[in-house]
């Protein structure tokens, strides 16, 4: 997943791993899987509104298991390559911002590369 427990305080990281042990040990139940779906889809579609109003990104490819389809709630994140016309430092910079805004909400937003 995107953030790593070992950076979190104590508390948050404890609770962080039981979430992740409990989504991982109930994605294959079809209510709740269809629940984990729902929330890895708006993370997607919430990067790519993010990058449609930075008018220097060209594209965003998925990556890895989500590319495949192989993806596991709990245990996979999403790793994304971000495709530009004309990077500028600035631009980046307010990309990765956005971003890394977006990972608090969304966890499973993993290894952006660019």
């Amino acid at each position: 997943m995107a953030e790593n427990p070992s950076k979190l305080p104590a508390s948050r990281e404890a609770a962080y791993s039981l979430v992740r042990k409990l989504v991982h040990a109930t994605h294959r139940w079809p209510l709740l899987g269809s629940a984990y779906r729902g929330i890895y889809q708006a993370a997607a579609c919430s990067v790519a509104r993010l990058a449609e109003q930075n008018p220097a990104i060209a594209g965003v490819y998925v990556r890895n298991s989500y590319a495949l389809g192989t993806w596991e709630a709990g245990r996979s994140d999403i790793d994304l390559t971000i495709a530009w016309r004309q990077p500028s430092e600035d631009g980046v910079g307010r990309f990765a911002a956005a971003y890394a805004e977006l990972q608090k909400r969304f966890p499973m937003l993993g290894d952006r590369k660019s």
